[in-house]
């Protein structure tokens, strides 16, 4: 997910990742937004197409940051439990 920082942990990059996507899925929902109700738009087609591709690729990147958050967590618990003060928190 990006470089190694202090303690040996990678950063969490995770705006980076998701603000142009963001900003293209605005972008192309605002352009499926404006289409002419019931005529025919490739372009707000492919605007749509596009707003969803965007989505799908966020899900994918939040659902990284999900996984990598819940091994953390994990290992932080197993750590803590390993500790010579047990679950004490």
């Amino acid at each position: 997910m990006g470089r190694v920082s202090g303690e040996g942990r990678v950063p969490w990059d995770v705006r980076a990742k998701l603000e142009d996507r963001t900003g293209v899925l605005s972008a192309a929902l605002d352009r499926w937004d404006s289409r002419a109700a019931g005529l025919p738009d490739a372009e707000a087609r492919r605007a749509a197409t596009t707003a969803v591709n965007q989505i799908d690729m966020m899900l994918a990147e939040l659902y990284r940051v999900r996984a990598r958050l819940i091994n953390e967590c994990r290992i932080s618990d197993d750590a803590m439990l390993a500790s010579p003060h047990g679950g004490d928190r």
